[in-house]
């Protein structure tokens, strides 16, 4: 026998309901019930059910695909305009993996790709690929300061500046 409230297994002759706390007393009869919980669920509803999961997936899937492929999604915190300072020199990271900086000083403008990994970063300038540069790097926790360390210790502070 089984509970009509809960659906669980009651032994023949009990009083209350061990999961629950029904209370069959004189009404056992009405609270105790012979079906069985696994056939409260029609396997119609199982296969809707399986269906609608199945859908929300694709959906899901599509709408993750879309969002990737049109610039969505998380970018890295290194996209953006940094400046550095000391030099006057400002360098602006594109979503599209390639990079850009400008010299104020010398009036020198430069360009190549990027690209991270683990804390790594690799830049190749477009026209001169032997001066590849690997550097690592750190992004302060609030995403405003860049600060890159070259192979021989050298420390670049580098400030993010506004998305204008």
């Amino acid at each position: 026998m089984y509970c009509n409230q809960c659906g669980k297994k009651v032994e023949d002759g009990g009083v209350f309901c061990g999961n629950c706390g029904n209370r069959f007393g004189q009404l056992l009869d009405e609270n105790v019930s012979a079906f069985s919980p696994a056939t409260t669920i029609p396997k119609s509803y199982k296969k809707l059910l399986l269906a609608a999961i199945a859908v929300v997936l694709v959906i899901s899937a599509g709408i993750g695909a879309y969002s990737h492929l049109h610039g969505g999604g998380s970018e890295s915190p290194m996209v953006g305009r940094w400046h550095y300072e000391d030099r006057n020199v400002v360098v602006v990271f594109f979503k599209d993996g390639s990079w850009e900086s400008i010299d104020f000083g010398y009036m020198y403008e430069e360009t190549g790709s990027w690209s991270e990994d683990n804390d790594r970063l690799t830049m190749i300038p477009d026209d001169d690929y032997d001066d590849i540069t690997s550097l690592n790097y750190y992004i302060s926790a609030d995403g405003s300061t860049l600060t890159l360390i070259s192979e021989t210790g050298d420390v670049i502070k580098l400030t993010k500046l506004g998305d204008k």
